[in-house]
């Protein structure tokens, strides 16, 4: 179908099926936005516009309307009229954060959530990452070194870490992903850091050095394996965490 096809049929009037009106109404949306190839700050049809268009009343688009302004893809302003809003990880940081924390097994799953998309980030990593990338690599492991056993430090520093391997990855879906699960990698980081008895620094940062090592070598197989090995040796410490709490 073509753009202005897609278009037009975007806004013709919704036909009632089991799904609710503003559920279709949202979809619909979807539609004019990605058929009119919107960009961020362009200005949507009037809420009046949309309710005729549809065939439906003024409060059904406006639910619309805000179901779209929580996923982040609307914004809308006082005496204005509605807006696209450039993408961004926030609905789904504050999801995931929540997530986590809702559940008795959230920072179990939360880690087991990193090891399934981060060992496949390290194995493409190594096959995208550019120079520059790869020096600001080095220059993070550097970091790493010198924050020793200061946490904050340490933890950010092990953040920006695996976010350049997101973003070395060349996917922007995933970078996206794990923008979103930063708030939650950086919870996870500073609960296991403060696991002194359990954590042997000086091992944590020779992983991380075994992963620069091998995607510095442009080795997938390496770069997945040190990344897998890297999450085998947090399981205790997570484990006796968990234990914890539960006691």
């Amino acid at each position: 179908m073509l753009p202005e096809q897609a278009a037009r049929r975007a806004l013709t009037p919704l036909e009632p099926q089991r799904q609710k009106l503003s559920d279709l109404a949202v979809e619909r949306l979807v539609e004019l936005l990605m058929s009119r190839d919107l960009k961020p700050g362009d200005a949507l049809p009037s809420e009046a516009d949309l309710a005729r268009a549809f065939g439906v009343s003024k409060p059904v688009v406006r639910e619309a309307m805000h179901r779209l302004v929580s996923m982040g893809v609307v914004d809308i302003r006082q005496g204005k009229p509605a807006s696209v809003r450039a993408i961004n990880s926030e609905p789904l940081a504050l999801f995931f954060r929540f997530a986590m924390r809702a559940s008795p097994r959230g920072l179990r799953e939360a880690v087991e959530l990193r090891r399934t998309l981060e060992t496949d980030i390290a194995m493409q990593a190594a096959v995208h990452i550019t120079e520059a990338e790869l020096v600001e690599l080095a220059a993070v492991v550097e970091e790493m070194r010198a924050a020793g056993e200061d946490p904050e430090a340490w933890v950010s520093a092990d953040v920006r870490f695996h976010q350049l391997l997101a973003r070395a990855s060349g996917n922007s879906l995933v970078l996206f992903l794990i923008e979103a699960l930063r708030a939650t990698m950086e919870e996870t980081i500073r609960i296991m850091h403060a696991q002194r008895p359990l954590r042997d620094q000086n091992a944590t940062f020779r992983r991380h050095v075994a992963i620069h090592q091998a995607i510095a070598a442009r080795d997938p197989a390496a770069a997945r394996a040190a990344m897998e090995a890297h999450f085998t040796a947090t399981q205790p410490i997570v484990s006796a965490v968990i234990a914890a709490r539960a006691s």
